[in-house]
């Protein structure tokens, strides 16, 4: 399923909903389970409805939830383009808590262009974003709550031309 996932990711929409579709839905599941979330999403909907309910079905139950919240919106807004892979780390955590753990997760994680991490409240609120290089040129102890920058977001119902005005103001590949 990893391998069939990367291939299919870098074939068009349409074609991978093609071939994925004449698939058991079950061995579906395995390949849409392993897919970066935005792509996931764009995969099943170029699918027969059906055939899209009965391959989320057999998903990873977290999976699945995560792909029908994404569904839901349309491709033309924000929240059609986003993906629920990135790094956030507690405003509690040390400096050494968050490089331990971004090195023992090195192999799976993809940062692709990601320069920051994001900071979240105990109760999973984003508090502010770090700079990866911030990051590397802090002292281990250091907490990352000291160090945060207060973050720059958009609404997942923001139009894709609000989008593009937010990356033609600020220098980031992504944004929370």
């Amino acid at each position: 399923p990893e391998e069939a996932a990367d291939l299919f990711e870098e074939i068009p929409e349409e074609h991978a909903a093609d071939f994925i579709e004449e698939l058991e839905p079950r061995d579906a599941a395995h390949i849409i389970d392993e897919m970066e979330s935005d792509m996931q999403v764009d995969v099943l909907t170029e699918m027969e409805e059906a055939d899209a309910a009965a391959i989320v079905a057999e998903m990873d139950p977290e999976e699945a939830a995560d792909v029908q919240q994404r569904i839901r919106y349309p491709h033309d807004i924000a929240g059609g383009l986003m993906v629920t892979e990135y790094f956030a780390y507690p405003e509690s955590a040390t400096v050494s808590d968050v490089t331990a753990d971004l090195n023992a997760h090195a192999e799976e994680a993809d940062i692709g262009q990601e320069t920051h991490i994001y900071i979240v409240s105990a109760l999973g609120k984003l508090v502010g974003v770090l700079d990866l290089r911030d990051l590397v040129l802090s002292r281990p102890g250091t907490l990352v709550a000291d160090i945060l920058k207060l973050p720059l977001y958009v609404i997942a119902n923001a139009s894709l031309d609000e989008l593009n005005e937010f990356f033609d103001r600020h220098d980031f590949h992504t944004v929370p």
